[in-house]
């Protein structure tokens, strides 16, 4: 199963990953390995399609399915 890997501040206000269980996905196209692929939580999944959003970014958009 995947996890959230969103960053959050644990207790100790170290950043460390969510790590709910993951229900979707974005996906960074390029890098020197080709796709990287990100999974979320629901919750962190719909800040960070906001944060996507906001820098315009429809390639990153369209190949997660968001567009």
């Amino acid at each position: 199963m995947k996890t959230c890997q969103y960053w959050v501040l644990d207790e100790d206000e170290h950043e460390v990953p969510c790590g709910k269980p993951a229900v979707c996905y974005i996906i960074w196209p390029g890098g020197p390995k080709g796709n990287t692929t990100y999974w979320y939580c629901a919750e962190h999944y719909d800040n960070r399609i906001a944060d996507v959003w906001d820098c315009g970014r429809r390639d990153v958009l369209k190949l997660s399915g968001a567009l």
